[in-house]
């Protein structure tokens, strides 16, 4: 072997070819430096045995044993070198995958998480409103994972700098980058439709607007301010609001709002979002959707969209189990009137 070829050697694209290589260049240099001494050998022998009988001048070489020595030498001299570049590479690649490893590890670690929490998310649609929405401010505020993105960054930085191609994850910190932000987006309008939706619960169909004008009307005829309306005061409120009622049945309302004498805010509260909001029986709905449908047991979407606003059909949709492409109105009244 020439020193050409050895100083030629490629010891492999990644870091298991390289080490794989590791078993070529020590039988290489094993086998160079065999075949190498036992020619020396036999050149210098040859040349004894030349010089023995006389002979002063070789007409086929000008070479003589010290510079087939030098040669020699030279070639195990590119040898050691090629080891110490084999090292030098080895080390990098190692340390090279072991970044790569680290950084699939980080990346694919967070897409997990990511993950996970999204479909905890979206599983959680069967517990309580107020349940979900809790979790879904839990996941807000919590920063585990966001912290680990400057980490990916620093990895993903690194591995740029050394020209590196990552080979253990498909993710790059471009689509991690990517999924974090959707994922916030996701979380953020998950909050505000679980909001909208406990809003809607709590309201029981009253629209904000007259909600705010309950708590003012209280306020306008709690003249004394003890958060409580007594039967003439409540009385009076009434008329106000063109609901004219005898004696009988404003006593029979603070009895059942309050406490025969007075009717306290959270009362009267009650007794307007009864009398403003939908009362409606379970019985009275189910019949209502069926009404709308002709009679069929499933409510379809653009039925519901020419008699309802757009927001509570999709609140609808969002409680309702579905049959096919339809909805289970049945299910869905049984749901709300379970709440």
């Amino acid at each position: 072997m020439n020193q050409e070829v050895v100083k030629a050697a490629h010891f492999g694209f990644v870091v298991e070819e390289v080490e794989a290589y590791g078993a070529v260049i020590e039988t290489s240099d094993a086998a160079i430096n065999e075949e190498g001494a036992f020619k020396m050998e036999s050149y210098n022998s040859t040349f004894k045995e030349a010089e023995d009988i006389g002979m002063k001048d070789n007409r086929y070489t000008s070479l003589a044993p010290a510079d087939l020595t030098t040669a020699f030498d030279s070639l195990k001299q590119a040898c050691a070198t090629r080891k110490t570049a084999y090292d030098a590479e080895l080390a990098l690649q190692r340390a090279n995958d072991a970044l790569d490893q680290e950084f699939a590890k980080v990346v694919d670690g967070l897409n997990q998480q990511i993950e996970d929490f999204r479909t905890q998310v979206g599983a959680g649609s069967s517990q309580d409103l107020e349940v979900q929405e809790m979790y879904v401010r839990e996941r807000l505020a919590d920063t585990t994972q966001s912290e680990q993105l400057p980490q990916v960054k620093a990895l993903d930085d690194k591995l740029k700098a050394a020209d590196w191609s990552i080979r253990h994850t498909t993710l790059s910190a471009l689509d991690i980058d990517i999924a974090w932000e959707n994922y916030q987006k996701y979380l953020e309008a998950k909050s505000k439709s679980l909001k909208e939706e406990i809003q809607h619960k709590e309201l029981r169909g009253v629209s904000p607007e007259d909600y705010a004008n309950i708590e003012s009307q209280f306020k306008q005829f709690d003249t004394d301010g003890t958060g409580t309306l007594e039967r003439n005061e409540f009385k009076a409120c009434l008329y106000s609001l063109g609901e004219e009622k005898p004696k009988k049945e404003v006593l029979d309302i603070i009895t059942k709002f309050g406490d025969g004498a007075k009717i306290p805010y959270d009362g009267f509260k009650e007794f307007m979002m009864h009398q403003l909001g939908d009362t409606d029986t379970k019985e009275e709905i189910v019949d209502g959707f069926a009404l709308m449908h002709q009679g069929a047991e499933v409510a379809k979407e653009e039925v519901l969209l020419e008699l309802f606003a757009d927001a509570d059909v999709d609140w609808i949709k969002g409680e309702a189990p579905k049959i096919g492409d339809d909805l289970d109105y049945k299910s869905f009244s049984e749901q709300v009137f379970a709440r």
